[in-house]
């Protein structure tokens, strides 16, 4: 099999290293991120201390940023609810920390423009050109359906139709989410060895995930900081913080291609702080920074 030199070459460079394709940086906490059907991520930003909400766009395939610092009169009590087509959808809450939500504002998913919102009703899916929502009458619940571009009341439904309705609807899970890693028999006895291999040496580690993609290995784990002998004698062993690796390897051989710590001085361990879509890796490194790296085939033929 013959590869051009050029391609030969920087293919070659890929397999010795993996550096970020674009990273996208943001002053807060990336608290949620959606994937859009039109090849962008729309996120939630939230300063903790200002107890100020923002929303961004950036394309998944550059960084590129379509907007950004994205804000309503709402300052806090707010947050992504949907993306649905060429809408994002973002709900408030009912009561300040109390999860229901109420309320709809729709913006323009290419421009971030808020197109429409409605005080009355809160969302509950979306289906074609509509959305369906409910309130809450004297005497019971009101569904009813809205335009989506223009959020004018369409008609009311009932239970029943609604709950037809939400049957038909085939949602498609266009992530990929790591799974946790528990031993290297069963269903990872394929990867067990390298996993194994990659966080040898490390002391009372607590969660592992990895995920596959192409030839590329990816896996993060939580491993304590310090060292036991610290404590005095007779001292329980209480829970250490910790630090979540990151590791991107080679599937095959476990060579390491990129490794940084995403989260540091950690209490617990959270889970899905990287996933893929198609044959890119994201990661959210320090809660503020959102990393790509491509996993395409590197076109390099077989060693064997």
């Amino acid at each position: 099999m013959t590869i051009p030199l050029r391609g030969w070459f920087s293919a070659l460079v890929r397999r010795e290293s993996l550096s970020p394709a674009w990273e996208y940086r943001v002053r807060g906490v990336i608290w949620r991120l959606l994937p859009t059907e039109r090849g962008q991520f729309v996120g939630e930003e939230r300063d903790i201390e200002g107890k100020a909400v923002s929303f961004f766009c950036v394309r998944q395939d550059t960084g590129a940023l379509q907007w950004g610092n994205l804000r309503l009169r709402e300052p806090w009590w707010i947050g992504i609810e949907a993306v649905h087509n060429d809408l994002v959808l973002l709900h408030q809450y009912a009561v300040p920390d109390f999860p229901d939500h109420k309320k709809i504002h729709a913006l323009d998913l290419s421009t971030g423009r808020l197109l429409w919102s409605n005080e009355d009703f809160k969302y509950l899916f979306a289906y074609g050109d509509n959305i369906y929502c409910s309130g809450e009458l004297p005497d019971g619940p009101l569904y009813v359906e809205l335009d989506s571009m223009s959020g004018r009341q369409n008609r009311e439904l009932d239970a029943q139709e609604v709950n037809a309705l939400r049957r038909t609807i085939q949602y498609r899970e266009p992530v990929d989410f790591p799974v946790p890693f528990l031993n290297s028999e069963g269903d990872h006895v394929d990867v067990g060895g390298t996993i194994e291999k990659l966080v040898a040496g490390e002391r009372r580690i607590q969660f592992i995930e990895f995920l596959q993609r192409n030839e590329f290995l990816a896996v993060a784990y939580y491993a304590a900081i310090g060292n036991d002998s610290d404590k005095l004698p007779g001292e329980p062993l209480a829970e250490p913080l910790m630090n979540q690796h990151f590791i991107i390897a080679e599937g095959r051989t476990g060579r390491v291609l990129f490794k940084e710590v995403l989260n540091s001085r950690a209490s617990a361990a959270v889970p899905d702080s990287f996933f893929s879509l198609g044959d890119m890796l994201y990661s959210i490194a320090g809660k503020n920074v959102l990393k790509a790296f491509n996993l395409a085939s590197s076109g390099l033929p077989n060693s064997d």
